[in-house]
């Protein structure tokens, strides 16, 4: 809950910080534009227990990669989706035979957001993802494709900085919503 509102505090004093930007961004009139993307996740796994066997997956570092297109409404407002491969790390240290212990699951990524400029430096991001799942590789359990939903849903919000740039750079959480 710190680490929410420490980001939220940041991200208003950046709005602050930069809202005489504003008139510049206006002046430019943004058309469409497109481009690729490439990411690093951070993903941690939580799996219901219905035992209260408390198991602990570790944090573990993924990968996604692909292209997006930005779709401006206003000179403050545009519209993102976005079309990811995405693969996402698990680990547990425990040592009971789980159904997931050591592996990684993959999907295509489907992310729709809306993003609002803050002048020609920043801009907020949200929106919702449809992920897709494309395959299950697990070293050390049973688990395998069939076990997992198909589709899962999230939703996610994040700070991007030189939005209008040859690079921008990016940081996203994904909330998810389904059960997987």
């Amino acid at each position: 809950m710190k680490r929410l509102a420490l980001s939220v505090l940041c991200t208003l004093l950046l709005i602050t910080a930069w809202s005489q930007n504003e008139p510049e961004v206006k002046e430019k009139g943004y058309s469409v534009s497109g481009g690729l993307l490439g990411a690093f996740n951070f993903s941690k796994f939580r799996v219901p227990d219905k035992f209260n066997s408390n198991i602990n997956f570790d944090g573990k570092m993924g990968w996604s990669a692909g292209g997006w297109l930005s779709l401006p409404v206003t000179s403050m407002l545009s519209i993102e989706p976005q079309l990811m491969y995405s693969s996402y790390r698990y680990f547990t240290s425990d040592p009971t035979p789980l159904l997931l212990n050591d592996g990684r699951i993959e999907y295509i990524s489907l992310p729709v957001l809306l993003k609002f400029h803050l002048g020609s430096m920043f801009a907020l991001t949200a929106g919702g993802q449809a992920d897709f799942l494309t395959s299950v590789v697990n070293n050390n359990g049973p688990a395998i494709k069939d076990d997992f939903r198909k589709t899962s849903f999230s939703l996610s919000g994040g700070l991007e900085i030189m939005p209008h740039g040859r690079v921008a750079i990016f940081g996203r959480y994904l909330l998810g919503l389904t059960n997987m």
